[in-house]
């Protein structure tokens, strides 16, 4: 039996692959070096393209079988389709409600707070 969490689950891989995207254009845009990181896969950024993409694939097509004839089960349907209609709601609402754009990759903060987590390790 399929996970009835997997939805949920993978959108949540989605968003980490989509946020690491966008670090890595705004680390890039600014001249930083990502060999100062404390890792740095030589396998990115397309490993997040990679995740992101067969995520959203696997999303998409994990209920599929209750749209089968006699296959049908509402809660199977709604557990694997409701995130990725939930995602989206969610994500521009809060936009939207916050009044807050998507930053420029020039003007995502990289420096505030480094000193002190790298003090507390």
């Amino acid at each position: 039996m399929l996970d009835r969490h997997l939805g949920f689950r993978l959108i949540t891989w989605f968003g980490i692959c989509v946020t690491y995207i966008r670090f890595y254009k705004g680390f890039k845009a600014q001249g930083l070096d990502r060999s100062t990181l404390p890792f740095a896969s030589k396998l990115n950024p397309y490993a997040a393209y990679y995740g992101a993409f067969w995520t959203l694939f696997i999303c998409f097509f994990s209920g599929w079988n209750v749209f089968l004839k006699g296959k049908w089960d509402h809660e199977a349907f709604v557990t694997n389709y409701f995130p990725l209609i939930l995602f989206p709601i969610l994500y521009f609402g809060a936009r939207y409600f916050n009044k807050e754009p998507m930053k420029s990759v020039q003007d995502m903060d990289f420096i505030t707070g480094v000193k002190e987590a790298e003090d507390d390790s």
